[in-house]
């Protein structure tokens, strides 16, 4: 509707959970607006980020754009650095250090501060108020950051965390939007809220789309955190509430009374309402 009001397609930005639900919604725009456009700025939070750090990599001290690490490659970064850690320097892990699954707790804790905007000054700080007796893993993740720089190279949290950065420092012509519209933002990053609000301070508009009973991506750093503070945070000044759930149908009668144990039961449950079971939240996520 901005597009067939006059807006330029390239002046607005909708950024989508995941690049399924990017490359969904670009589809359905071009079928509905039927004419050539320059750009369609339809992005996930990485892919935005990608292209915020494509342009701007000399701003952070980069030759060349980043290498951008795959999961595995991460992974075995981390794996790597570990197998070549001296003991000495691991008082309550040393144990473990050749160890796969503490690699990957090691690599997925690299990720997961990255993703609420926590440089190694942060992290130190964090861990002297807390009273945690931790500080190889926070020294480890200074050094994991510093080689990741040194080769030239980030992970796909770094990603999100040097976008931000950048988009904090300033927004040039390039980099601003007129709309920005957000969907899912129930599983929301830190590091997605602070692109967003970036990019809000200089855009006309902005609209944010949440469910919140359809958070399930904690897994994966998302959080309701972003969410809950968004009306301060992102300085939004109107909050619509969906009456009816186009993906449920009559289905969320029944669901309803799941948020409060005293509620009384639907009447007439759904036909059509199924309850399954999974093992783990990507399987979740994947039905």
């Amino acid at each position: 509707r901005l597009v067939e009001s006059g807006v330029a397609p390239e002046r607005v930005a909708l950024l989508t959970l995941n690049r399924r639900a990017a490359r969904e919604a670009r589809d359905w725009l071009l079928a509905r607006l039927r004419r050539s456009m320059p750009d369609l700025p339809v992005y996930t939070a990485h892919g935005l980020a990608f292209r915020v750090l494509g342009r701007r990599f000399r701003d952070l001290g980069y030759e060349r754009p980043p290498q951008v690490l795959s999961a595995p490659e991460q992974y075995a970064v981390v794996r790597r650095m570990l197998r070549d850690e001296p003991a000495g320097g691991w008082p309550r892990f040393a144990d473990l250090l050749g160890v796969r699954g503490f690699a990957r707790e090691v690599a997925d804790f690299c990720l997961r501060a990255q993703e609420r905007l926590l440089d190694p000054d942060d992290l130190d700080a964090l861990l002297q108020r807390s009273g945690e007796e931790q500080p190889e893993i926070a020294a480890f993740y200074r050094r994991y950051l510093g080689a990741l720089a040194a080769s030239g190279q980030c992970d796909f949290a770094g990603l999100l965390l040097q976008a931000v950065r950048l988009l904090e420092a300033g927004i040039g012509e390039e980099d601003r939007f007129e709309h920005v519209l957000v969907d899912d933002y129930q599983d929301a990053t830190f590091a997605t809220e602070g692109m967003v609000r970036a990019l809000a301070a200089a855009a006309h508009s902005l609209v944010v789309a949440a469910d919140p009973h359809g958070h399930v991506f904690s897994y994966r750093g998302g959080t309701l955190e972003p969410l809950r503070r968004a009306r301060e945070a992102l300085s939004a000044s109107d909050e619509v509430v969906l009456s009816r759930s186009r993906r449920l149908g009559s289905g969320v009668a029944a669901l309803e009374a799941l948020d409060d144990a005293s509620a009384p039961p639907a009447s007439e449950p759904p036909a059509t309402l199924d309850a399954r079971v999974f093992a783990h939240p990507g399987e979740e996520v994947e039905a």
